[in-house]
């Protein structure tokens, strides 16, 4: 409902120049439209306020007015003098606003395409309608492209064409056929096929002909007179096979010699020669002996016997010399002071006989040692000496020699410590004696 009444109890003064407020109680959910009028009727303006809400009877909103509101009219003279103005209050109730709600999106569809650019969408519904001027709905659907990238192309390729003529008439040759492109593959498409293909043909053996050598001469003549044969031969250098052609004859013989034979001779031999010397002094050698021809056979005479032969001699065995090994390194010293003995033996490797050289009686030797290095008589208190120092070099380049180190005493009794020299023997090479040769 709407009133419109002046209500002149409500007055307010109008001040020019400052700001004035107005309070304005109204129930909640209404709103309060209000005009202000001079009271001597010079000029006039209304503004409605917005819509407010709060509770009864408190200062729900307030409407700031300056001295020169509204398009910088004054209401109440231009003069800016203070006059009574009466507040007129029409007020009707205003149903509450609603704005438009909606859902949240849905996701979006299956694309339109798998490829080469389609469109999806995605909805969303309204779940709650606007209502007295409450905001409008915003849009249900969007829409975008997808899948924008081009789609494949696989290749195609053409039927094949006819098989080569085979490469071989026999024996496995080989014979091919091809196609072509038609189409190339894009975009990962799937690649081209082989254009290409190959497989044996006429795989059957070819026949092989039989080939054979050239002749070989004329063989001697069976007689060298009153007619004989003789042949020639060849071979077979390649058998026939797979239906080739077969071999020819291998064999020819013809007559030879056809003349009449003179009177035949016969061979005659010498008489035997001497033995000659053996091959071998023992153990078994050979000698030989020998005979020349006198007269050769001719005209089919009888041919000549051997004119050598052999027999065996000296056959008695070899004598076999005695074998011994080398001496062996002389053995440890039985005493390592005043004088010990060592040893150096050799063995039998192989015995004699037959006569042979015979093996030596002597197969031990013994020498002395450590003759020269004193013995100590017993413990010596008191006597302190230094580290022993190193040997020196072997006395000789050859045979049997010593060598020495020494120490010195730090402390004790000259005529007691007497342990000042170590002396052992050494060996080197065997002395050779050169004998110059004689003039």
């Amino acid at each position: 409902s709407t009133q419109s009444t002046w209500d002149g109890s409500k007055t307010s003064t109008w001040a020019s120049g400052i700001e004035n407020k107005i309070c304005i109680q109204v129930t909640p959910g209404q709103q309060a439209t209000f005009a202000v009028k001079d009271g001597s009727g010079c000029g006039s303006a209304t503004s409605s306020s917005s819509a407010v809400s709060g509770t009864q009877g408190t200062c729900a909103a307030a409407t700031s007015l300056t001295g020169t509101p509204w398009g910088g009219k004054n209401f109440c003279g231009d003069n800016g003098a203070i006059n009574e103005c009466l507040w007129k209050f029409n007020t009707e109730v205003c149903p509450a606003k609603v704005d438009c709600a909606v859902s949240e999106w849905s996701s979006w569809a299956t694309c339109t395409k798998s490829c080469g650019s389609g469109t999806q969408t995605r909805t969303r519904t309204i779940t709650v309608n606007p209502l007295n001027g409450g905001a409008a709905c915003p849009a249900l659907s969007a829409q975008q492209s997808c899948n924008t990238a081009p789609c494949p192309v696989n290749c195609v390729v053409s039927e094949w064409a006819s098989w080569s003529t085979c490469s071989a008439s026999c024996g496995s040759g080989n014979q091919k056929r091809t196609r072509t492109i038609t189409t190339n593959p894009a975009n990962g498409g799937t690649t081209c096929p082989d254009l290409t293909q190959q497989q044996s043909c006429n795989t059957a053996p070819c026949p092989v002909n039989c080939v054979v050598s050239e002749w070989s001469s004329w063989s001697t003549c069976s007689a060298t007179c009153g007619s004989g044969t003789q042949k020639k031969t060849r071979t077979i250098t390649t058998e026939a096979a797979n239906g080739g052609s077969a071999c020819p004859d291998l064999t020819q013989q013809q007559s030879c010699n056809t003349a009449s034979c003179p009177a035949s001779v016969n061979c005659v031999v010498s008489e035997w020669g001497k033995w000659s010397s053996c091959s071998k002094d023992c153990g078994g050698g050979t000698q030989t002996q020998s005979r020349t021809i006198t007269t050769n056979p001719k005209n089919g005479g009888t041919q000549c016997p051997d004119l050598t032969r052999q027999q065996s001699c000296n056959t008695d065995a070899c004598p076999v010399d005695c074998v011994v090994s080398d001496w062996s390194s002389w053995s440890t010293c039985s005493s390592t002071c005043k004088g010990g003995t060592q040893k150096q033996t050799r063995t039998i490797v192989k015995e004699s006989a037959n006569g042979g050289d015979p093996c030596p009686s002597q197969l031990e030797k013994t020498r002395t040692c450590n003759d020269l290095v004193p013995c100590k008589s017993g413990p010596l208190d008191g006597c302190t000496y230094s580290t022993w120092g190193s040997f020196t070099p072997c006395s000789v380049t050859c045979g049997k020699g010593v060598k020495t180190r020494s120490r010195t005493l730090l402390d004790g009794n000259k005529l007691l410590c007497v342990d000042l020299i170590q002396v052992e023997s050494c060996e080197q090479a065997d002395c050779y004696v050169i004998v110059a040769p004689s003039k």
